[in-house]
């Protein structure tokens, strides 16, 4: 074995006793000093990245030039799922006196324009009632939403099946179940 900083150490060669010395500006020391450098440089690539990731707000425009996908933080306060085709997500709030408006986003968390809301349907189920009242666009075309009633009691499990856009039209629709125990501080 070779001697890092320089030291003799015996080499067992047929019988003889060969000492070698290691000088401290060898090939060795020079990759050993090289890959601690690199892992150094690299574990401090992965601390600001991370950092930039999880506690620095991230704006639309940073998400479509290369942040990743993984945003699934709620947007404006609500219940927030990814669709089963990897690329949508859905935010779900229920804002008094008894609306729940589902907000559409692509896979960056980016609200789809109005054409993508539009393209966007399904129905939402109360509790276990068995029926079905159909999602309706907002007016303002950014969400869709339907009125559950105004009395509402919590807890209250709404129930939306829906058919996201690029989906076959003979496709099952998707279900996603919203749990409320209150209605929905809506932020943003």
């Amino acid at each position: 074995m070779l001697g890092l900083w320089g030291e003799m150490f015996p080499l067992q060669r047929t019988g003889a006793s060969l000492k070698l010395r290691v000088h401290e500006d060898s090939v060795l020391d020079r990759s050993r000093w090289l890959l601690i450098g690199l892992l150094l440089c690299s574990a401090v690539a992965v601390v600001v990245i991370g950092f930039r990731y999880y506690f620095l707000p991230q704006d639309p425009q940073t998400a479509v030039m290369g942040m990743s996908h993984q945003n699934h933080r709620p947007q404006h306060g609500g219940q927030f799922f990814m669709a089963e085709d990897n690329i949508h997500h859905l935010e779900g709030v229920l804002i008094a006196p008894g609306t729940l408006r589902i907000y559409v986003y692509d896979a960056y968390t980016v609200a789809l324009p109005p054409e993508g809301v539009r393209e966007t349907t399904g129905t939402v189920e109360l509790g276990e009632s068995g029926k079905e009242t159909p999602l309706q666009v907002s007016p303002d075309g950014k969400t869709l939403q339907v009125d559950v009633g105004p009395r509402v009691r919590f807890p209250i499990e709404l129930t939306a099946r829906i058919h996201l856009p690029g989906e076959a039209p003979d496709r099952k629709p998707e279900l996603f179940t919203f749990d409320f125990k209150r209605f929905t501080e809506v932020t943003n």
